[in-house]
């Protein structure tokens, strides 16, 4: 066995990165220099030709506009916006910042096989190495997604995948390198914290670089996908690496991808619309210094509970969230359970081999594209005056989104009842055939539900207090999932544990068609006046909501710059559970 690299040459390799990064801030420290020097000559030599009431034409030409209420903000075809970058430049963004949750899902899902090698080492029952390398990383994710949700637009984007690629790097360390258990506690809870930030801000970039547009809807997609992706590969990933070299090292070189990340970052470019905002005024100032307008005052921040408050006061959401992070557990559970079943007598394959059989689960994965593309050629999908992420999922979404709740637990049966010792002789392809529509399956309600909420959730802190909920609920099915299922293992046979497994997914797809039964066939009684009568009572209730938030800005303004004097308790924590009830006659 390849022994662990020593602390000395990680100081080096720390010694080395910093000087890199230093270097680097230097060198974009005196290219802003010397673009803010250019900037103040042309500015110098234009304004004499500049009068006083020019200000709108130098707005107009750094892509700015003044709002109804003197604020300065980017104008529609703004060159400076985010979305106005070129394609090339999206993409790359894009790119590595799904590339950075990807792994991060990867890495989540890697303790589970890495905890049968460790426990020899550290002279602890596997229940134990369980509880340090899974279950408290998902506690880790779920505490991070908490505090961090409501502070998310206080950062800018770019600076806060940096720091977490970097935290990520420097927290495998201590897991990889020690000699006592408790330091893989607290390792893992505290990379699971720090993968909570680049989940949240993924869905704020999105909405900075594309807006409305369809590729909105296909980059959530895309996201959403390859973490399910990397659920999958993590263990694969793990196990291989572990047999090869040995357990810590799927860490060590954790550390130097996310360290690599971590620079890779540096290169690509601030998003935050507000960010971009502050940085043009305070591009202008340094010219004009006559330039009393500023950008509109960032909102409140929600309340730290605003999470919690929206799962419990919107029944969709509580099971939604539910169901997504129910179903999301079955791909912590089955790094779990298929060396338990295929190293067995009956099949004797390795524990690695029995594991690399999850990819199976990718196939299913890749399938959930079609509908997606399908919906995306489809002629008509572009006669309807709807947003495009509406068309991706009202057009094709509900129809695979009931066959996955009928394929979900079909696959589960047919797994359990095609394993030993139910079945002796059989050959693996019996049983292992199953996670091909199981991985479907799974990809195709978890996908559908979170674009469901996200993609009509207007709001930022109500996309962030989504994933915050899905992340609360995974942590306690993910990560004391795997704890029940171990005991249950090995308390009952295959058969009867996984038709436990089967008979919880049966009723989850109970409720899913229940949902979709609320979704499609509950209409207003009146029938088609009934629904007109609806229609006219959104459109006033909009109205009344556009004639609150004028009323709120006129106090504001009154009182001060971000004071709120009359809001609502709800407003005041950045609810809008309107916005959240995306199948209005269901509940």
């Amino acid at each position: 066995m390849i022994e662990p690299i020593s602390p000395e040459a990680y100081l080096a390799i720390a010694s080395a990165a910093k000087n890199t990064v230093t270097k680097y801030k230097d060198n974009r420290h005196a290219k802003k220099s010397a673009k803010l020097a250019n900037a103040s000559s042309q500015n110098s030599s234009n304004e004499t030709s500049l009068s006083s009431g020019s200000l709108d034409d130098l707005l107009a030409q750094e892509g700015l506009q003044l709002d109804e209420d003197g604020y300065v903000q980017f104008s529609s075809d703004s060159p400076a916006h985010a979305r106005a970058w070129s394609q090339a430049r999206k993409v790359y963004d894009m790119m590595l910042i799904m590339f950075l949750n990807f792994f991060m899902s990867a890495m989540s899902n890697a303790g589970t096989p890495v905890a049968s090698y460790a426990m020899e080492t550290f002279g602890v029952s596997r229940v134990i190495a369980l509880l340090g390398f899974t279950t408290a990383y998902l506690i880790g994710l779920a505490i991070g997604h908490l505090l961090f949700s409501p502070y998310a637009d206080s950062f800018g984007r770019k600076t806060l995948y940096v720091a977490s690629a970097f935290l990520f790097s420097v927290f495998c360390i201590p897991v990889a390198a020690t000699p006592h258990i408790a330091a893989v506690f607290v390792g893992r809870f505290v990379t699971g914290f720090v993968s909570a930030i680049p989940r949240i801000t993924v869905i704020s970039s999105i909405d900075d670089l594309f807006g409305k547009s369809q590729g909105r809807s296909w980059a959530f997609f895309a996201s959403s996908l390859t973490s399910n992706i990397g659920l999958i590969i993590g263990p694969i990933f793990a196990s291989q690496i572990a047999v090869a070299l040995n357990w810590r090292w799927p860490f060590y070189i954790s550390t130097i991808i996310f360290s690599v990340l971590s620079l890779l970052f540096l290169t690509t470019n601030e998003s935050s619309s507000t960010n971009l905002l502050n940085g043009k005024i305070a591009l202008l100032r340094s010219s004009r210094p006559d330039i009393e307008h500023h950008a509109a005052p960032r909102p409140l921040s929600p309340s730290p509970y605003q999470p919690l408050v929206i799962l419990f006061a919107s029944p969709f959401v509580l099971l939604t969230t539910l169901i997504s992070a129910l179903i999301l557990s079955i791909l912590y559970i089955l790094p779990l359970i298929l060396p338990l079943i295929y190293t067995s007598n009956a099949y004797k394959l390795t524990s690695q081999t029995s594991i690399s059989l999850f990819s199976l689960a990718v196939i299913g994965l890749l399938f959930t594209v079609l509908p997606r593309y399908w919906n995306h050629l489809s002629p008509s999908s572009g006669q309807r005056s709807v947003s495009s992420g509406q068309r991706l999922m009202n057009k094709y979404g509900p129809l695979t989104y009931v066959v996955g709740a009928l394929a979900l637990p079909i696959a589960l049966w047919w797994f359990a009842w095609t394993i030993p010792p139910h079945t002796t002789g059989t050959p693996w392809v019996a049983s292992g055939l199953s996670l091909i529509l199981l991985g479907w399956a799974i990809g195709e309600i978890t996908i559908f539900l979170l674009q469901s909420l996200v993609l009509f959730s207007h709001a930022a802190a109500d996309k962030r207090s989504v994933l915050t909920d899905t992340a609360f609920w995974q942590a306690i099915f993910g990560g004391g999932g795997v704890l029940v299922t171990e005991v249950m293992y090995k308390n009952l046979n295959n058969n009867i544990a996984t038709s436990v497994l089967a008979a919880i997914a049966t009723v989850m797809g109970l409720c899913i068609l229940v949902l979709v039964y609320g979704t499609t066939h509950r209409r207003d009684p009146r029938g088609a006046a009934g629904e007109e009568a609806g229609q006219r009572g959104l459109l006033e209730e909009k109205q009344k909501k556009k004639e609150r938030k004028e009323r709120e800005k006129r106090e504001r303004a009154e009182n001060g710059e971000g004071e709120y004097t009359s809001v609502t308790a709800a407003g005041a924590m950045g609810l809008d559970l309107d916005r959240l009830a995306i199948f209005p006659y269901f509940f």
